[in-house]
């Protein structure tokens, strides 16, 4: 009887590592089966994205047969391009002739500035300006800090404020001592 039931006990064993086992090649091919399923899913996108590609490369294609119609575009394409290069070529050289003859009144100008008495005084009395104004701002943050420092109502108001409370604590003193009779 035990011999049975130990041979019983290792049958159950068997059939329960055969079942885990079992599970688990399940679950792997279960994971495989839907591998192949998005694979199939993924092979359709692609060959819906190649088929387009193909026919958009095929309606090129058609374009390309008539080689004496490229020539044609690339001819009047190659003549537009070129005739707004020499627009371009134009433009620029206007623009440097100008600014060349910009550069040159006002170099003129310039000059005639600086040799005019005028201006000089005028830059004379600028520089002046400027010295003076230095002056008086120089003199603002002299008086300031002057100001700033013989200012002495804050220092006033703290010594009557400890003025005020030395008198009232002798004043409570002098009651205590009349009290006591001394």
């Amino acid at each position: 009887m035990k011999t049975d039931l130990t041979f019983k006990e290792r049958q159950l064993e068997s059939a329960q590592t055969t079942k885990t086992r079992l599970s688990m090649e399940l679950s792997k091919r279960q994971a495989e089966l839907e591998k192949v399923n998005t694979l199939d899913a993924k092979i359709s996108v692609e060959l819906n994205s190649l088929s387009s590609k193909m026919a958009t490369m095929e309606t090129d294609m058609d374009g390309f047969q008539n080689i004496e119609a490229l020539k044609e575009t690339h001819a009047t394409t190659k003549q537009a391009l070129l005739k707004f290069k020499q627009q371009y070529i134009r433009r620029r050289d206007a623009m440097k002739s100008q600014v060349n003859l910009l550069a040159a009144q006002y170099e003129n100008l310039k000059h005639q500035l600086a040799n005019n008495d005028t201006a000089k005084t005028l830059d004379s009395l600028e520089q002046k300006l400027r010295h003076h104004e230095q002056n008086i701002y120089h003199l603002k943050e002299y008086i300031d800090t002057k100001t700033r420092e013989v200012e002495y109502d804050s220092v006033k108001q703290d010594c009557l404020k400890c003025l005020t409370e030395l008198n009232t604590i002798r004043i409570k003193a002098q009651g205590v001592v009349e009290a006591k009779g001394y």
